[in-house]
């Protein structure tokens, strides 16, 4: 936001005509969204792949450090080794878990009491099914 309003605020001062931007001139506002909102959006893209890729990746290492009492560098190493095998599957959970609970925001965010539940149930599923020891029969 801050970088938006950055870029926005030196365009408007220096327009010649103040009056233009009460104008319906596709020109004026293509200048200020194409110089401002593009980067923005461009830089937020090339941002979100790798913090997506990096919270699928470590998403369970929380989750093994708590269960299986592990070392903050193993759980780490094991949690990407695991999701690794499962990338796509892990990233489709992830984001559709995502959707849900952003779903839940709509209608005054009292949805959210009920999805936020939904999504760590899911987590939950989904850490059982990837970590579960060889050691314990599956129920």
């Amino acid at each position: 936001i801050v970088v938006g309003v950055a870029l926005i605020v030196p365009r408007l001062l220096r327009m010649s005509d103040p009056g233009a931007l009460r104008s319906n001139s596709i020109e004026v506002w293509a200048e200020i969204l194409g110089g401002s909102v593009l980067p923005i959006a461009l830089t937020a893209l090339v941002c979100a792949v790798p913090a997506m890729v990096l919270s699928v990746r470590f998403g369970f290492s929380l989750l093994l450090v708590i269960d299986r009492k592990m070392e903050f560098w193993p759980a780490m190493k094991l949690s990407w080794q695991r999701t690794g095998m499962h990338f796509w599957s892990c990233l489709g959970l992830a984001m559709l878990t995502s959707i849900v609970v952003a779903s839940g925001a709509l209608g005054c965010g009292v949805g959210i009491l009920f999805t936020i539940p939904i999504g760590f149930a899911c987590c939950a599923v989904a850490y059982e099914t990837l970590f579960r020891s060889a050691a314990s029969p599956a129920t």
